[in-house]
């Protein structure tokens, strides 16, 4: 059996045995361990995200999806714009807590290098989580959290 073979049977394997929102390794770690390179570790890892069956955030992790969010990834991946799939990103973010009420969200510039995306596409996906009551938007900063809240804290 190849290499990258056994590598998309162990981590099917994790799938079964490891709970929603486990980490997985980094693609690194798995190209060393399975002595595979790094875009056969990418290759296989994009066939379960496209399943749905992991969240990948780019520079950041992979995690086990659960039922609930691989069901809605699935549409979401085939139909969304890259604005809407960064908007859920963000989005998966605030719920894991890595942002808090009236925190200010990253600046366009700093989002548009780090997801290789325009400026045009973060303000996009700035403006669907101002649409949402998710965040609003303060001179040039956006902050979570709706504006009545955010005055009252």
């Amino acid at each position: 059996m190849r290499p990258s073979q056994q590598l998309t049977e162990w981590i099917a394997a994790q799938l079964r045995i490891r709970s929603p929102g486990a980490e997985l390794p980094t693609d690194r770690e798995l190209a060393a361990a399975w002595n595979v390179s790094k875009r056969t570790v990418g290759s296989v890892m994009r066939s379960f995200a496209r399943r749905g069956d992991i969240v990948r955030i780019p520079g950041r992790d992979t995690q086990v999806a659960s039922a609930h969010v691989a069901t809605a990834d699935r549409v979401v991946e085939t139909q969304r714009s890259s604005a809407g799939q960064l908007r859920d990103l963000i989005f998966r973010a605030i719920c894991r807590g890595e942002f808090k009420m009236g925190e200010r969200l990253p600046s366009i510039k700093y989002m548009s290098r780090v997801f290789r995306v325009s400026a045009r596409t973060v303000i996009a996906a700035y403006r669907e989580l101002q649409r949402e009551n998710y965040a609003v938007k303060v001179g040039k900063n956006v902050f979570l959290g709706e504006f009545p809240r955010l005055v009252h804290q």
